[in-house]
């Protein structure tokens, strides 16, 4: 009997023991497993950029190829990944869906270098923006940034600027926009804003000089702007750095293949300039309008002065191959005036201002046309004959169509942007005492 009992008892002293023995290897288990410090975009973050990529930090190295494809989203998207010490980081290689709910998930195949997996899967959301209207306002005072979705009318403040924003342009990648920020020596200065943090920083201090139209090569190496003061054009690196002069010149704008174009008014022509073979082209022209790449880069798209009688001058609209040896006359009608060509997302169709020279036909604004970019089919959009039409910017789809409309006749109006529905045939004035617009897609 006695026997008995201190059998039993060794034995519930051994489950014991072999319990917490358990309980120790899973307890030792449990804190062994990894664990993600923090991820990007933060869950239920709104308007988050549709090129926005996606961050996984651990606390350790993990092994890349199962953690990689342990990290889903929904819906799903190709694009690449990339390791910045324990961060993840994957860049999509289209967009997100503007508007949508994006769910992301991280399984628990993602494990360390030694193989141990996450504890539970990991799961969590965000809402990209819509495609969205950028645009400075107001127009008669230092202007800051903002954006505008023209489906819900809300707004969005991008910047708070002591002096004023003068000019912008989007980065290739979608996530930062390039500045012309006004400063207190009474020029402009190139800075970056991160659209994903919100945070301006500055690329290149212009002190006394107005730097404007900073645009970033499309590999986004380079950027390209005019100093107005001495019209030059200039490149810098994307990160800052020693400005190298190119010439005399303004309006500077790359190609999709990394040409630079820009007007050079001392030799009256535009000139392009590859930054890899250092080498330059030129295409004579008098007129001097900002011009517009095709969007396949391999022409663009500029006015010219053109004489239609005696002492008698027009603009019109002409294409220049790359390479080739002189424009192409794509305004069919002699006595139109035509400037501010700008191309459809797919090239086909070429958004541009006009009014007439003869009397008959003669009003004080230009008018919305739109051609085929073969100059045939040109019709009429807009019928304000005291307004000016022009900053045309196409929404990134090809349905709609921004543009600045002014008073000539009473040049104290302040201007108005309008949007122009290409499906439904309708225009609808959206702001006034804005400019600028550009689509944030």
């Amino acid at each position: 009997m006695g026997r008995t009992r201190r059998s039993s008892l060794f034995w519930l002293l051994g489950v014991a023991m072999v319990a917490l023995v358990v309980w120790g290897a899973s307890g030792l288990i449990a804190r062994g497993r990894p664990k993600v410090l923090g991820f990007f975009p933060d869950a239920d973050a709104i308007a988050v950029p549709a090129f926005a990529p996606l961050r996984v930090t651990f606390d350790r190295q993990m092994s890349p190829s199962g953690t990689e494809s342990a990290l889903l989203a929904d819906p799903p998207r190709p694009g690449t990944f990339e390791w910045q010490g324990n961060t993840l980081v994957f860049t999509p290689d289209s967009p997100w869906p503007r508007g949508e709910t994006i769910t992301v998930t991280l399984s628990t195949a993602a494990r360390t270098s030694g193989g141990i997996p996450l504890a539970q899967p990991l799961t969590w959301s965000f809402r990209t923006a819509p495609t969205l209207l950028a645009y400075l306002w107001p127009a008669d005072a230092p202007a800051d940034l903002y954006a505008l979705d023209p489906n819900s009318g809300e707004t969005v403040r991008f910047t708070e600027s002591e002096n004023g924003v003068l000019d912008f342009s989007l980065a290739p990648d979608g996530l930062s926009l390039l500045l012309s920020l006004a400063n207190p020596d009474g020029g402009a200065d190139i800075a970056a804003l991160d659209l994903l943090e919100r945070t301006v920083s500055q690329v290149l201090d212009c002190g006394g000089g107005l730097c404007r139209n900073p645009v970033y090569r499309p590999d986004g190496s380079l950027i390209a702007y005019e100093e107005i003061t001495s019209q030059s054009v200039y490149l810098v690196g994307a990160a800052g750095g020693d400005p190298e002069r190119l010439g005399s010149g303004r309006f500077p704008v790359w190609s999709s293949e990394g040409l630079l174009l820009y007007y050079d008014p001392e030799q009256q022509a535009y000139t392009t300039f590859n930054p890899g073979t250092r080498t330059t082209s030129l295409y004579p022209n008098e007129d001097g309008e900002p011009p517009a790449w095709q969007p396949s880069g391999g022409a663009f798209m500029a006015a010219d002065i053109l004489e239609i009688g005696e002492n008698a001058l027009t603009g019109h609209l002409m294409h220049y191959p790359v390479f080739g040896t002189e424009g192409e006359d794509r305004t069919v009608d002699p006595n139109a005036d035509d400037i501010s060509p700008v191309y459809s997302p797919d090239g086909r169709l070429v958004a541009f201002a006009r009014r007439y020279q003869d009397a008959q036909r003669w009003t004080p604004g230009r008018q919305l046309w739109l051609m085929s970019s073969d100059g045939q089919e040109p019709r009429q959009l807009s019928d304000a004959p005291l307004y000016n039409h022009t900053a045309f910017a196409w929404s990134p789809d090809g349905t709609q169509i921004a543009y600045l409309r002014s008073n000539q006749a009473d040049l104290n109006e302040p201007p108005e942007i309008w949007l122009l529905d290409m499906v439904a045939g309708s225009q609808l004035r959206i702001l006034i005492n804005g400019f600028a617009p550009q689509w944030l897609p």
